[in-house]
């Protein structure tokens, strides 16, 4: 499960309210990496799903954007963190999509959880990096900044 923040929030939200615990319903906050983890850790047993990626790219007081992995069957490390300076730019549309897809094609390639996420990170933020400006609103990533990176409209 791939959540980002408000996403988590949300879910962590309604399912407080809809398990009768205290505080459910009431808007959650998400500041810092620790509040991260333990939300994550929280969603993760919430959702009832063997590992979460947290994404932090919604975090946007911070010049990185970290991404939160809690998988507590790796003993060595439970709780990895996926960091890469933070793109400035409004053009993010499918990054969600993106990262969720291409998780999934890493873990089908047959890499681990922790080098398929890592691999993730790194791909979607050179799509965001390259990403194209398009009209006036958020727009879409550069799919194939690798292959044509004259189409990114960043100059990066």
């Amino acid at each position: 499960v791939t959540p980002n923040l408000p996403e988590a929030i949300a879910l962590l939200s309604s399912g407080a309210a809809t398990a009768g615990l205290a505080g459910g319903g009431a808007a959650r906050v998400i500041r810092n990496l620790g509040e991260m983890e333990g939300a994550a850790r929280e969603l993760r047993e919430l959702l009832g799903c063997k590992a979460l990626v947290l994404k932090g790219g919604h975090m946007e007081d911070s010049e990185e954007s970290v991404d939160v992995l809690f998988d507590p069957s790796d003993e060595a490390a439970p709780v990895r963190h996926f960091r890469s300076p933070r793109v400035h730019t409004k053009d993010t549309h499918g990054t969600g999509c993106t990262f969720a897809a291409c998780l999934a094609a890493e873990l089908a390639k047959g890499y681990g959880l922790a080098e398929a996420v890592s691999r993730t990170k790194a791909y979607v933020t050179g799509c965001i990096r390259h990403s194209i400006r398009l009209g006036k609103g958020c727009g879409p990533l550069n799919h194939m900044w690798e292959f044509h990176p004259s189409l990114s409209s960043h100059g990066q």
